[in-house]
């Protein structure tokens, strides 16, 4: 009956001990290269002097090129091998403290507990090493990650800023464009009028070149007149000249024929007569001649001094219209200067404006021309010449004899 039970308890223990890891016994061999244990659960194993247990493969490797403990560094230790295994244990543990006293069986007991506690301390305090630097690894970890998310946090901060700045600016620059739109508009509409009165200008101009051109063909037309007149009133002068040449030599020659028939009729002797000479006096008829002509050119240069005068009220109007057009282009360049020195970036959608600009030098030459050739033409109207040349242009009229 002892023995049965014996058996029977001895099984329970063995199958607690196989439930619970923990009494097992490990390699202590720290093999791998980060440090690491090998924790193999022994079933056959060398145990050293200095309490260390190693399974074989461990062993053979180190205890072949080396004498001292690979864990405490102790010198030449002694080696004992030993089967672990629990049939081993059980078989061994039957027999084993058969025939030892009380004292040597509570030694070996002793012993063989020591053993068991140093390799659990062992254990225990590798782990704890391993735990420890598993915690500061955490640790290191956990403040660099701790660090990550406050640079995290700083730099969506500046993201915030960042974006909340360009949402002002958003809104600025949409409000600067919305201005410099409307300015747009407003200098597309001063072009569209300033377009407008450059071609109600050009219709004005045209209109009074127009005019110019009837009025110059209304004096050529005046001058053809005169020139027609004056030939005619040449020609009647010659006329009259060559009438009163003929009668002159009539007279001349019908006088000896009367003289001598009177002679005759009285009974004396006809006497030759010398050849007429007749000398006409025409300083008082040039003196008249000239006088009316002075008086008609006076009449002719006071009726086109009123004709420039009246011509050049009428063309003053056109004259301040340049001037105040002038100033208006003037101030448009001006304000475009302003406009171009606030909004550098809005200089390309100005181009026609420009262009106008390079156009406006060639219209301020045009109507500078214009005023020159007006201010000549003036003075031609206020100083006309006239010239006395002709054959018998001021030869005064001679008196027709009765």
């Amino acid at each position: 009956m002892s023995l049965t039970q014996g058996s029977t308890a001895g099984a329970s223990m063995a199958d607690a001990e196989a439930m619970h890891g923990f009494l097992t016994f490990r390699c202590n061999h720290s093999g791998a290269q980060d440090g690491t244990p090998c924790g193999r659960q022994l079933e056959e194993g060398w145990i050293t002097a200095c309490s260390h247990l190693f399974c074989v493969e461990h062993a053979r490797g180190w205890f072949s090129n080396h004498d001292d403990c690979p864990l405490c560094e102790a010198g030449p230790v002694k080696l004992v091998r030993m089967d672990l295994s629990r049939a081993s244990v059980r078989r061994r543990g039957r027999t084993a403290l058969i025939g030892m006293t009380p004292p040597e069986i509570v030694r070996a007991t002793e012993i063989a507990l020591n053993f068991w506690t140093d390799q659990k301390v062992f254990e225990f305090q590798r782990e704890g090493s391993r735990q420890g630097q598993e915690v500061r690894r955490l640790q290191c970890t956990e403040e660099a990650a701790r660090s990550r998310l406050a640079g995290a946090e700083t730099a969506c901060n500046e993201l915030e800023g960042q974006s909340e700045r360009l949402r002002r600016s958003l809104g600025d620059t949409g409000r600067e464009v919305a201005q410099l739109s409307a300015e747009l508009q407003h200098l597309q509409q001063q072009q569209q009028q300033q377009q407008q009165q450059q071609q109600q200008q050009q219709q004005q101009q045209e209109a009074a070149q127009q005019q110019r051109q009837q009025q110059q063909q209304q004096r050529q037309e005046q001058q053809q007149q005169q020139q027609q007149q004056k030939e005619a009133a040449q020609q009647q002068q010659q006329q009259q000249h060559r009438q009163q040449q003929q009668e002159a030599a009539e007279l001349e020659f019908s006088r000896p024929s009367q003289t001598q028939a009177f002679d005759q009729s009285w009974g004396m002797r006809p006497t030759p007569s010398p050849a007429p000479t007749r000398q006409v006096d025409w300083t008082p008829m040039m003196g008249l001649s000239q006088q009316r002509e002075q008086q008609h050119l006076q009449q002719q240069q006071q009726q086109h001094q009123k004709q420039g005068q009246e011509r050049h009220q009428q063309n003053q109007p056109h004259l301040m219209q340049h001037a105040t057009q002038r100033q208006q282009q003037q101030q448009q360049q001006q304000q475009q200067q302003q406009f171009a020195g606030q909004a550098p970036s809005f200089a390309a959608s100005l181009a026609p404006l420009q262009q106008q600009q390079q156009q406006q030098p060639q219209q301020q030459q045009a109507t500078s021309s214009f005023a020159s050739s007006a201010g000549a033409w003036f003075g031609r109207l206020q100083a006309p010449t006239l010239t006395n040349s002709g054959p018998f242009f001021g030869q005064p009229k001679r008196r027709r004899r009765m």
